[in-house]
């Protein structure tokens, strides 16, 4: 993960081996910002993963990837922002 507050100077976030790392491979396909911050989906090995970051230097990661449920290998690759009572 990479921040920059201008678009040309860029930093990188710092490693969190608990949620950017381990064993297996993972990588975010889409970020969108969303309520007070940022929102990440991609994968953690086969099964998808959601990141949520305040500020997109500090994130975290929710929910289980069992609760996505599904047989094989499953990745989001895009987030969006929808009102209330309208998802897609």
């Amino acid at each position: 993960m990479w921040t920059s507050a201008d678009g040309s100077t860029w930093a990188r976030v710092p490693h969190d081996e608990a949620l950017f790392g381990g064993e297996n491979d993972q990588e975010m396909f889409g970020v969108i910002a969303a309520g007070p911050g940022l929102v990440a989906v991609g994968v953690d090995d086969d099964a998808p993963a959601v990141w949520l970051s305040a500020d997109g230097t500090n994130w975290r990661r929710i929910g289980d990837a069992g609760a996505f449920g599904g047989v094989g290998e499953q990745e989001m690759y895009g987030v969006v922002v929808a009102e209330p009572g309208r998802g897609t």
